[in-house]
């Protein structure tokens, strides 16, 4: 048996013991092996050997956790091979590449996010795997270096046409769905994915009507519910303001597949919303549990402890979730609204700035908003809500963020303008909470209960709120209906038994009563005609 021979069957053996997990074995064997080679030895072929053994140590290495010694040992190899090695040989020249893509990934895992970028950069494009680009493309936008990101995601379309998460990326960052159409064959499966990735572009530019329409078409394709649909599905409508279907579709989803990950952080945010904090909290431990690797898993941990109150413990929660991605736009944007409700209005607003630039969302606005507007900077506000309309006009959201600064302008023109916008926005969607919400506010300014009283209770009637029926109980207690009051505080505190609002209302419902028991008498013998608020309400 020659040398080489001999080596290249080690090297085999090595490969072998790496491929069944057996990492310290294989690092034993390529020790010896790496041993047997003097350094000063100039052969090519014996070179090479040593070059490729190196490698191979240097995933072992990787297997074992040891990254800073599997750096140096693929440097070695780099050096070794692009010194000594065949320049016109195509394997070598391939080899060189993969050694310059474990040196990126290591310089990625021990932190070192540009020397990452360098290594990766220096890759030929024709070259490098759709593995390390997508790593490339991911390291960009954590640096938020969204032009590079975007090209990186296109030269991977170019090698793997059917990459949905590389036609997702490069939507993200301008690029229009007619220029994707190549990337999709002639086939049922590459029409499906078509219609589907149709429906992420048309949400991404906030039609989320247009994207709904197509997702209903691509439900009834299949016999059984798609998963991924059902969740899009959840997504517009929950970015739409409809949250009563997005929570439909977020069920249906359950009843398909009760171990689904994807998108259930935005199913604690919902459940939040619909003040169930029993099955939001029952829900994130779940999740936590079953998957601790998962960004979504964390961002619904946090979710949870923030309803509780304990801000500090779902911030470290939300650190967790950005620790796995730093891209995750839900958590930038968690973190800002976590910061706004400890005070740190000012901190927020980068992180409300970095969540805009992963995912041009309007709750990433609103957080903006809000702090322009806790810090008066009213021209700002004007000069972001000129942005909205510009790119989301129509939205309900848009309408009721726009209305918000009309509002905080203050004067009687300030407030019918606001109404304004608050009234389309009901219009365009009486289903959307915030627009029932913002348009009973500004109803109360105006002193018009009546009609607010009117649009609690028909939204109450689609879903179950404890703030529903709060501001209703609000409502009649001003006006001393004590008894409906005390009714909608209740039916509050069985939607939420932790609804603050609603326990703090009643208390001081009973207290007042306590003292004065013919109080709710007289309410019940009233029937002065001139009341705001009649019997019928």
């Amino acid at each position: 048996m020659t040398f080489a021979q001999e080596h290249e069957g080690i090297l085999a053996s090595a490969q072998q013991l790496l491929d069944n997990h057996l990492n310290e074995s294989a690092e034993l064997l390529l020790g010896y092996l790496l041993s047997t080679i003097p350094p000063t030895h100039n052969d090519p072929e014996t070179l090479s050997v040593y070059s490729k053994a190196s490698a191979l140590l240097g995933d072992a290495c990787v297997a074992g956790g040891q990254d800073n010694r599997a750096l140096g040992l693929y440097c070695t190899a780099y050096r070794i091979l692009n010194n000594h090695g065949r320049k016109d040989s195509l394997e070598e020249r391939k080899f060189l590449s993969t050694l310059k893509e474990r040196q990126a990934l290591c310089y990625s895992r021990l932190g070192l996010l540009k020397e990452a970028i360098d290594e990766a950069e220096r890759i030929p494009v024709a070259d490098a795997s759709v593995k390390v680009l997508m790593k490339l493309a991911g390291w960009y936008e954590e640096r938020m270096l969204l032009k590079q990101a975007k090209e990186a995601y296109i030269n991977i379309l170019r090698k793997e046409p059917l990459a949905t998460e590389a036609m997702m990326g490069a939507i993200r960052y301008g690029v229009e769905f007619d220029d994707l159409i190549r990337c999709f064959p002639a086939t049922a499966a590459g029409t499906w994915t078509k219609d589907y990735i149709w429906s992420y572009f048309a949400a991404r530019k906030h039609r989320y009507v247009d994207a709904l329409q197509k997702l209903e078409r691509l439900e009834k394709l299949t016999p059984l519910p798609n998963c991924d649909v059902l969740l899009s599905q959840a997504d517009c409508h929950y970015k739409s303001g409809d949250l009563l279907k997005s929570h439909t579709a977020f069920r249906k989803v359950l009843k398909r597949d009760t171990t689904v990950v994807k998108h259930m952080d935005r199913y604690a945010i919902l459940l939040a919303k619909r003040g169930q904090r029993g099955a939001l909290e029952q829900n994130a431990n779940a999740l936590s549990k079953r998957n601790p690797k998962r960004k979504e898993s964390w961002l619904a941990m946090a979710c949870s402890r923030r309803e509780q109150g304990d801000l500090p413990t779902a911030l470290s929660f939300v650190q967790k979730a950005l620790d796995l991605d730093a891209k995750y736009a839900e958590a930038w944007l968690m973190k800002g609204e976590l910061l706004v409700s400890s005070g740190k209005i000012q901190d927020a607003i980068p992180m409300f700035r970095v969540a805009l630039a992963y995912d041009e969302s309007l709750a990433a606005y609103e957080g903006v908003l809000t702090c322009y507007l806790t810090q008066e900077r009213l021209a700002e506000a004007h000069e972001l809500t000129a942005n909205i309309g510009a790119r989301m006009s129509g939205l309900p959201n848009a309408l009721i963020l726009m209305g918000s600064v009309l509002q905080a302008s203050g004067g009687p023109e300030g407030h019918k303008s606001a109404r304004g916008m608050f009234e389309q926005a009901y219009k365009s969607n009486p289903r959307c909470t915030a627009a029932v919400l913002a348009l009973v506010t500004a109803c109360e300014k105006d002193g018009d209960d009546q009609l607010a009283v009117q649009l609690l209770k028909e939204h109450a009637g689609d879903i179950q709120l404890a703030t529903l029926h709060c501001r209703m109980a609000e409502i009649f207690f001003r006006h001393a209906k004590h008894e409906e009051a005390m009714e909608q505080f209740s039916t509050a505190l069985q939607i939420d038994r932790n609804f603050e609002p609603a326990a703090k209302g009643l208390k001081k419902l009973n207290k007042m009563l306590e003292s004065d028991p013919m109080t709710l008498l007289a309410d019940s013998d009233d029937d002065d005609g001139d009341d705001m608020l009649s019997n019928e309400y």
